[in-house]
């Protein structure tokens, strides 16, 4: 599952609706919405606020498989995906 779809499924989840968590953002709905048909590239300040708001870790957002991996240094976390980029 991807990013866009964990969010969207976990704002369902919640009985949030995209208006209100657009409104939280302080984002247009039309532009929420094209976060969850994954249409927009998220900073981390931004995922991280949505993950604040959806009550869930920001690591709990992002995809795993064998080509990505969470890894944690000094109680730091790093998203490690395959082609060597560090988030």
């Amino acid at each position: 599952m991807q990013t866009h779809e964990k969010i969207r499924s976990l704002r369902e989840f919640k009985k949030i609706t995209q208006e209100e968590l657009a409104e939280k953002l302080a984002m247009s709905t039309s532009g929420y919405s094209k976060i969850e048909r994954g249409e927009t590239r998220l900073d981390i300040e931004r995922l991280q606020r949505i993950a604040n708001i959806l009550e869930v870790n920001v690591f709990d957002l992002m995809p795993q498989n064998d080509s990505n991996t969470i890894y944690t240094l000094n109680g730091i976390y790093f998203y490690y995906i395959f082609n060597g980029e560090f988030l």
